[in-house]
């Protein structure tokens, strides 16, 4: 079925399907479940590219011993630690699959993923003519919400709750829209989110979006936050179309270090968050040397959407270091005060909300 599909369009070859590329950075305790939800794809034509982001724990020998049984594996290795954005470009670099699919290492997909996006892929093209740019799909977030407030059992639930995962059969999905505009902003604008995962890509497409960053951006630093919306926000602007379809393949899962140390949570420390802001800096900062790649309004919008999200996660993320510095005996009051009301307009929560009226009721001695 593959070769048939490769051979009704000149622009795809007989190289594979997919690339899987799968960034590697201390993440030993979820990169096998995250590899054997790849190596057991019901699709077989694909590649898995690891690249290893020069971490400091057994990861990389984990990877080695899956690649040991499964030569689809190919393994890039970063002559330092270079971040999560330059990580995927080196991975990208290599992948010669037709469609490229980003996965973290503490995540993972559906067995039946590639081949229900195969599908769809295929369908449109039945129906078209047309090889999307784009194909989006589906996110669940594991465990569910609910199921990290209890410890106990905890485990034996995740492992049933895989099971399922793996095991249930779901309907074919359906194609919830097919995009085809000369402004694909505005048709994906308040629809689609910035993330690289959950979607699959063209690699022409990607290739041409790494060229462009080569052009405009030469020289960015290494980035941990927001490196996302940056690389979206410009693949978008080399796509001509796109599918979203209506199933949920990936699951982005709250491990520990997302729950507790990420720019919400409980444990991180100061110096993360003020690396955190300089990232949001650089990216809030290239979307300004990016204005010229498209005239479009949807371009503009999209843009301009993005540019306030991050400048209101930079908001919260420095009113949550001048938090830190007040617990720890500054008593800065006026730019905390500051910081607290500037963040406001960004942050929809109603705990928050409760904290800034005890905050005023007490003078600033209870946060």
């Amino acid at each position: 079925m593959v070769e048939n599909l490769h051979k009704r369009e000149e622009s795809l070859d007989s190289r594979l399907f997919f690339s899987l590329i799968i960034p590697v950075h201390n993440t030993e305790s979820y990169i096998a479940r995250c590899l054997e939800s790849c190596i057991n794809q019901t699709f077989r034509d694909i590649e898995i590219i690891i690249v290893d982001d020069c971490g400091n724990d057994n990861s990389m020998q984990i990877v080695q011993e899956y690649a040991k049984k499964d030569k689809r594996i190919k393994i890039i290795h970063n002559p330092k630690n270079l971040g999560l954005f330059h990580t995927r470009i080196a991975g990208e670099n290599q992948a010669i699959g037709q469609y490229i699919l980003h996965i973290d290492s503490d995540d993972f997909i559906r067995l039946d993923a590639c081949s229900e996006i195969f599908n769809a892929i295929k369908k449109t093209y039945d129906q078209t003519g047309i090889y999307v740019d784009v194909c989006k799909f589906g996110t669940r977030i594991f465990p569910p919400p609910f199921r990290l407030k209890f410890s106990k059992g905890l485990k034996k639930k995740m492992e049933n709750f895989l099971k399922k995962i793996f095991c249930k059969k779901q309907r074919p999905p359906r194609i919830k829209y097919f995009l085809q505009k000369d402004d694909l902003f505005l048709e994906i604008r308040n629809k689609w989110s910035w993330e690289m995962w959950g979607k699959a890509y063209r690699n022409d497409i990607v290739k041409k979006s790494d060229s462009l960053i080569l052009e405009y951006l030469p020289n960015l630093p290494h980035l941990v936050l927001a490196e996302d919306a940056l690389k979206f926000l410009i693949l978008i602007v080399c796509s001509r179309n796109a599918i979203q379809i209506n199933k949920r393949f990936y699951y982005y899962c709250m491990t520990c270090s997302v729950a507790t140390r990420g720019i919400y949570g409980k444990e991180v420390s100061q110096k993360s968050l003020e690396k955190n802001v300089k990232d949001l800096d650089i990216v809030i900062k290239s979307f300004n040397v990016i204005n010229n790649l498209s005239s479009s309004k949807g371009f503009f919008l999209y843009k301009k959407g993005l540019q306030k999200h991050l400048i209101g996660a930079k908001k919260f993320l420095l009113y949550r270091i001048a938090s830190l510095k007040y617990k720890n005996g500054c008593r800065e009051l006026s730019n905390y005060w500051t910081l607290f009301i500037g963040v406001l307009r960004y942050v929809r929560s109603f705990r928050f909300y409760l904290k800034f009226f005890v905050y005023v009721i007490t003078f600033g001695r209870v946060k």
